[in-house]
């Protein structure tokens, strides 16, 4: 009776081929991805999207809209520029003149009154500088502080109307841009300038 071999040889290393492993040696294993992941991985992409979504529209950013935002700027003004400083030079100024033209003589009779006035207007100007300081008023003058008089009386009483005239304007103008009780005081001023005009025409 003949006998049968059942016994299994293992295979050797040389044969390249793995027990068990149907690939052949030598070829790349193909990678399969496990399709139970799939859905993980669609809802991370959907959240990090919604998450940028969100994001955007709270910085004023709509990614799905078409409209274009116009953002305004405001600019504050800068405060106005306080107009009594150039007043008070402007009159002092002209009171210099005034005391320049009254030492010719002849014209004394007509600008020695407004001269009087220019120093009261400056004097009231001062006193309101120190006011909203809180300092002492400054002198209407400084020691030597003086203008060369004019060449004639003819001159003396051109200049004293140009002055006027120039003075009753700055007052004027700014009234709209002081409190009302130093315009009140700019407006007295402007008031007896107009005065000025009449006694020199």
């Amino acid at each position: 009776m003949a006998r049968t071999d059942r016994r299994t040889y293992p295979a050797t290393p040389s044969q390249g081929v793995e027990v068990g492993d149907p690939t052949p040696a030598g070829s790349a294993r193909p990678s399969v991805r496990d399709p139970r992941t799939m859905p993980d991985l669609a809802r991370r992409s959907v959240l990090m999207i919604g998450g940028t979504a969100a994001l955007l529209t709270t910085a004023g950013c709509n990614p799905f809209s078409s409209t274009r935002v116009t953002r305004t700027e405001v600019v504050t003004a800068p405060p106005p520029i306080d107009p009594i400083d150039q007043l008070i030079a402007k009159t002092r100024l002209h009171y210099l003149r005034l005391v320049a033209s009254v030492k010719l003589g002849s014209t004394a009779t007509v600008l020695t009154p407004l001269r009087d006035d220019r120093r009261r207007h400056l004097q009231a100007l001062l006193d309101e500088q120190a006011r909203t300081t809180r300092q002492k008023a400054d002198p209407p003058t400084q020691p030597g502080q003086t203008v060369p008089p004019p060449a004639s009386a003819a001159q003396a009483v051109t200049l004293a109307a140009t002055d006027v005239q120039d003075a009753q304007t700055a007052f004027t103008d700014a009234l709209g841009s002081v409190s009302r009780y130093r315009a009140t005081l700019f407006a007295t001023i402007a008031a007896s300038l107009a005065g000025h005009q009449e006694a020199l025409s």
